[in-house]
């Protein structure tokens, strides 16, 4: 708790003492309670053993809830790992407790006390299953991505459904019935969190694993994929319309578009049974497999996911120009370090990758043309329904894609290179813009020259 000075504590904690006897004087008069009330707003509770409490005022919650906000922010045990509200839940009942005993504490003491008792009462490890759209595959009933399995749905159920019936929130017809789109069961298992950010990382990383898939795949079949927290067909391409110009509906048409399973005849998923599917599936689940229960994520990580989120928007039902906006910031995610010339940053660290991995020439040098076409719709100088930007969508979808399994390459590369060299920790690329920088300019060259020679000699065996 480098933020963290027994001071601070000493001080909070005694205000709040100071607070507890104001109020408890105040008390004692009706008229002089209303009137705190009237000054100091809304009163706040301390809670005590048998359902009893102590009052404090609004100041003395706040000093509190800032003390448990510098503690969460900076405590590695807790940092991304529970919320600022569940530390401050628990350091109101202990400090409660302090008081029940009336012994003298030590400040520093106490608060690791407090933080032992959230690590103790509110971090869970548990098994999640989300039902998603995942594409089909004819006689597969389970595959994984890193630390995220899927599950046939109707195999899940043959297998689980008397446990989800014994559960008594939800039927299995229930659930049959809500979840009659999905194909899959995804299951994943987070630990070390409090239960709503270990819900918040579980369905991240389903969506993570399918993001990896909804980059191997065309704009069309990718769209319908997702969880079941994410738009679903049942809400898409649905519309009713009439065979009459005149304001009488004569007769009115409904319509749903119910194309979104990919079936085992059809190659797009036999692509994604390639060699080169693989080793990518393979390179993203070990990077989602390290991160899923960190609290707290690195730069690199944190860009990298970042430009998983906005790829996985920009795979998602959405209009050409949102997806045009997507795929940009996806880029800027990838390549960009500093808030100048972000233009000129992704173009220039996204050629060598785009010149080396992309498979359409004539596409690779139009970073530039692509990213200008996104601020023209952002800043409202262009029709967001123009003719042109489904070019602009098809041009920004195929740059997100190859730009994201290549500097995935990359980094798993570099990252292996200075971790075999025993490069200083502080050292090490991609800790920080300015190293980031640097690793684009220096080491990527690098990166693609051996690339290069190893493509040389397999094509020469």
């Amino acid at each position: 708790m480098a933020n963290l000075s027994s001071r601070k504590i000493d001080k909070t904690l005694k205000f709040v003492m100071d607070e507890l006897v104001r109020y408890h004087e105040l008390s004692q008069n009706i008229e002089s309670i209303k009137s705190a009330i009237k000054n100091d707003g809304w009163l706040y509770e301390i809670p005590l053993e048998g359902n009893r409490k102590k009052i404090i005022g609004k100041a003395a919650h706040k000093r509190l809830a800032q003390l448990s906000e510098t503690v969460v922010s900076s405590e590695p045990k807790l940092v991304g790992r529970v919320r600022n509200s569940d530390f401050l839940e628990v350091l109101k009942v202990e400090f409660g407790k302090l008081l029940l005993k009336g012994c003298e504490y030590d400040d520093k003491e106490f608060i690791d006390h407090c933080i032992e008792v959230t690590c103790r009462d509110k971090l869970v490890s548990k098994n999640y299953y989300i039902p998603c759209l995942a594409p089909n595959f004819r006689g597969m009933t389970k595959f994984s991505i890193g630390p995220v399995t899927f599950y046939d749905k109707k195999v899940f159920l043959e297998r689980h459904g008397p446990e989800i019936s014994k559960e008594g929130s939800v039927t299995l017809e229930e659930f049959e019935a809500k979840y009659d789109v999905q194909n899959w069961i995804a299951h994943v298992r987070i630990s070390g969190f409090c239960e709503p950010k270990a819900q918040e990382r579980a369905y991240l990383s389903v969506r993570m694993a399918i993001a990896a898939i909804k980059s191997r795949l065309r704009l069309q079949d990718s769209k319908w994929l997702g969880t079941s927290k994410q738009m679903m067909p049942k809400l898409l391409e649905f519309f009713m319309s009439s065979s009459s110009a005149s304001d009488e509906k004569e007769s009115i048409f409904f319509s749903w578009h119910k194309q979104f399973i990919l079936n085992a005849e059809n190659d797009v998923v036999m692509h994604l049974l390639s060699d080169g599917s693989r080793d990518w599936f393979i390179l993203f689940g070990s990077f989602l497999a390290k991160v899923i229960n960190e609290g707290r994520w690195r730069f690199l990580e944190q860009k990298l996911i970042t430009a998983m989120i906005w790829l996985d928007i920009g795979n998602s039902p959405a209009s050409d120009a949102e997806r045009t906006v997507a795929f940009s910031n996806c880029l800027e995610a990838l390549y960009v370090s500093s808030d100048k010339g972000i233009k000129q940053q992704i173009v220039k660290n996204s050629k060598v990758i785009l010149e080396f991995s992309g498979w359409k020439s004539d596409l690779n040098g139009k970073v530039g043309e692509f990213y200008s076409k996104r601020g023209s719709l952002v800043h409202g100088e262009d029709m967001p329904l123009g003719e042109d930007i489904a070019n602009s969508t098809y041009l920004g979808k195929y740059l997100t894609d190859v730009s994201i399994e290549g500097f995935f390459y990359f980094a798993a590369w570099l990252l292996e290179k200075h971790s075999l060299a025993k490069t200083k920790e502080h050292d090490r690329p991609f800790n920080g813009p300015n190293s980031f920088t640097k690793a684009l300019s220096t080491e990527l060259p690098l990166f693609i020259q051996e690339r290069k020679k190893l493509q040389k000699n397999i094509k020469s065996i």
